[in-house]
């Protein structure tokens, strides 16, 4: 009946409106079929675009907050931050008797977790935020939890070491305003601003050499003390330390305020003098606190023919949960094969802790790694998220030598990806060998192996800095010595991923 009432209206059309109608039809056609899942016309779904829309991965949260069914909170989307405005918050901000929040235990470790425990919830909008320091800005808060969430009226959470005290606040929402509450008990951590923080080790080439670094609060001197008996550390090398500032960045959100926790000071010492494939043993940090002894084996003699074990990896992050990457699982199956398999040292080949200009993410990834990198050299190379960046002035900022904007060539799929870090952040905790350009590109030896490392976030084309340097340094490799060249980079030459634009970039550097 349906089809007759259609074919009459058809009919009693004139000529014109029926070309008109079949234009039409054929529009909604061609539209269909090319959205169609079943098309060879359609790019590939992307789901982690589609979920978190304006931002590739995801950003972890301090507390790495989760939803209900496991997933990353992403901390980077709009709305995520509680801001209060000056005019809102209430200046009497006498400590209301009806609620006590309380922390236990107040003297901890990093990446130790601390229970926090209020009397009672004084309205579903209230939310508790945490501060290092103690007395930051209200909007200058860490991070945040809503006590809604927790009808028991307390909260397990892991506090990491950000070179301070910290205080949890309860804030509470009343018409147009904005009330504290109550303050916590501080939070200290055991060797207060001194303690030696996210320890590290780094090859420099020379199996006569180890590079150590790490991070605390202070400046004070650097001191590494080492030998072959873990009881009479006999031997001393001292180092320097670097920091940087917002400011030293290239874009927002890194540069931005809200954003940024002060790093800390980054310390540098080379050991010396070692005997190739010897155990040492080793502690650093300054006068006022000392790292727990720890050890590692020295590089083979160069030409060196033995077998030997590295592992290597990439896009790692510090994600839980069912989120991207599997940070927690890669760090400990590292570890297990560091123990039970003989590593000597890890390559990660780019996309670090994804911190993306939120600088505690670099903190709680630090901590993540230290375990395996203070028994084996930890290698880095760049990657997108530690470097892609979109206007810095003709890269007036960008350490790495770059004066034009970042590289963005038009068949690439570079971008904004390290939220304007431009590798501010990596340059200062990550030191490599010293013979091409800091951590952009360099090369080392190991045993029978040359290690080469490129940045696909620079200008690899001929006629670069870069291509060049490359050129000169495989150039100069002795097969006889060392038979295996190793080449290093974070974006593949070869893939077999879904996505096109990977493939355009890998044919190009190939």
């Amino acid at each position: 009946m349906a089809m007759r009432v259609v074919m009459r209206i058809i009919n009693s059309m004139d000529y014109k409106a029926k070309i008109v109608m079949a234009a039409v039809f054929l529009i909604i056609i061609l539209v269909w079929f090319l959205s169609s899942p079943d098309t060879n016309f359609t790019q590939p779904r992307d789901p982690v675009h589609e979920k978190y829309p304006g931002i590739f991965h995801p950003v972890p949260s301090y507390f790495l907050k989760l939803t209900p069914n496991g997933e990353i909170i992403d901390s980077s989307l709009p709305g995520y931050r509680i801001v209060v405005e000056a005019e809102q918050l209430v200046q009497d901000v006498t400590v209301d008797s009806f609620v006590e929040l309380q922390v236990t235990p107040t003297l901890i470790n990093t990446a130790e977790e601390v229970t926090l425990s209020w009397t009672s919830t004084v309205s579903p909008t209230d939310w508790i935020a945490l501060y290092c320091p103690v007395h930051s800005n209200i909007n200058k808060y860490i991070d945040y939890i809503l006590p809604k969430d927790f009808p028991q009226n307390s909260a397990q959470l892991q506090l990491y070491n950000l070179r301070s005290d910290c205080q949890f606040r309860y804030y509470s929402n009343e018409t147009n305003r904005v009330r504290l509450i109550a303050r916590s008990n501080i939070i200290s951590f055991k060797g207060g601003d001194c303690a030696p923080l996210h320890g590290h080790l780094a090859l420099t080439g020379n199996p006569n050499e180890m590079r150590v670094q790490w991070t605390s609060g202070t400046n004070k001197t650097s001191i590494v003390v080492y030998g072959t008996d873990p009881y009479k550390l006999a031997l001393k090398s001292i180092g320097g330390c670097t920091t940087y500032k917002a400011a030293d960045m290239c874009g927002e959100p890194a540069r931005a305020d809200i954003n940024f926790i002060h790093p800390g000071y980054f310390h540098d010492v080379l050991l010396t003098d070692l005997i190739p494939d010897t155990l040492y043993y080793y502690q650093y940090g300054s006068t006022e606190a000392m790292s727990d002894v720890h050890s590692f084996v020295a590089s083979p003699h160069i030409g060196d023919q033995g077998t030997f074990t590295f592992l290597t990896y990439g896009d790692m992050g510090i994600s839980t949960g069912t989120g991207l990457p599997a940070a927690q699982a890669t760090a400990q199956l590292a570890l297990s094969d560091i123990r039970d398999n003989g590593v000597r040292f890890i390559i990660h080949q780019g996309d670090l802790s994804y911190a993306v200009g939120y600088s505690y993410l670099w903190d709680v990834w630090m901590n993540l790694i230290e375990p395996l990198a203070t028994r084996v050299p930890y290698m880095i190379g760049i990657g997108n998220h530690e470097q892609d960046y979109m206007s810095d002035r003709k890269g007036i900022r960008d350490p790495s030598g770059d004066k034009t904007d970042g590289f963005h060539p038009p068949w690439g799929n570079y971008g904004h990806d390290s939220g304007g870090e431009c590798g501010v952040p990596v340059l200062h905790r990550f030191h490599m060998p010293d013979n091409g350009n800091k951590i952009w590109w360099y090369s080392f030896k190991y045993g029978a192996a040359h290690f080469v490392f490129m940045s696909t976030e620079h200008n690899f084309t001929a006629g670069t800095n870069q291509y060049k340097w490359l050129e000169r340094d495989m150039r100069s490799v002795d097969r006889s010595v060392t038979p295996w060249l190793i080449f290093v980079g974070h974006r593949p030459m070869y893939t077999s991923e879904m996505y096109p634009e990977d493939h355009k970039v890998a044919n190009h550097i190939q």
